[in-house]
């Protein structure tokens, strides 16, 4: 009889702190996932970026080589479909207003002269300074020849080319390539036609074109093609 009294007594005593312990739980503050921050908060960490949505690549666009001066340079399709330029018509009856060919009429002409392009190999070297400098003086009375130097250094065939210029005072060699480096007028005359080879260097030979045809025969056409790459006509002041 006395068992049964306490296994009662027992049993209402775990039964008054199981409810107790459910009433706790139900009145629990929950852990918050987000929250405000307080007014004199210090946000030390950024946001997160915005999530930019994804695109589709777009394919890349074919482009087509654009003539510098449709105008004044004539193209026309070879067969592997690749563009071939001809030298610009009228190329040596540019309307300059002709000059007196002397010497001091040439160093005004060489003062007043930009660099046309940067030196870039590939696609505009010294052929092409030289080339480019024979139209502007041949168009303003001065007949002009393009010349090539080739000389050996250390095992290695090495050209450049510069101009001829035949003044009333006599012949000048300048070396328009120098417009490239940011000299002008008197800084582009060379001392002779062997001014460029290095020294130690094994002269080989000159060759020279009195013309642009001429030089194209002789250096090929993407040597000398300097109005693909400024236009035509082109600025030279």
């Amino acid at each position: 009889m006395r068992a049964w009294y306490v296994f009662i007594v027992v049993g209402i005593i775990l039964s008054a702190g199981m409810l107790t312990y459910g009433y706790i739980l139900s009145h629990e503050t929950p852990i918050q996932k987000s929250y405000s921050l307080p007014p004199n908060a210090v946000v030390v960490s950024a946001p997160l970026p915005t999530p930019t949505p994804a695109t589709t690549p777009k394919p890349a666009q074919k482009h087509s080589p654009k003539l510098a001066a449709p105008t004044a340079i004539t193209a026309y399709i070879v067969n592997n479909n690749k563009p071939k330029f001809a030298i610009p018509k009228n190329y040596y009856h540019y309307p300059f207003k002709k000059c007196k060919p002397t010497y001091n009429n040439l160093i005004k002409l060489l003062d007043g002269l930009k660099c046309p392009h940067k030196y870039t190999l590939g696609k505009f070297v010294c052929s092409h300074f030289a080339a480019w400098l024979e139209w502007y003086l041949e168009n303003h009375g001065f007949k002009t020849d393009i010349i090539t130097v080739y000389w050996n250094y250390n095992g290695k065939t090495i050209g450049h080319a510069f101009d001829k210029v035949y003044t009333l005072n006599g012949v000048v060699y300048v070396d328009p390539t120098r417009l490239s480096m940011g000299f002008h007028g008197k800084q582009l005359i060379m001392l002779g036609p062997r001014e460029p080879v290095s020294p130690g260097g094994k002269l080989i030979k000159f060759e020279v074109a009195h013309n642009i045809y001429q030089a194209k025969q002789l250096w090929g056409y993407y040597s000398v093609n300097w109005w693909d790459v400024l236009g035509y006509p082109p600025k030279v002041n």
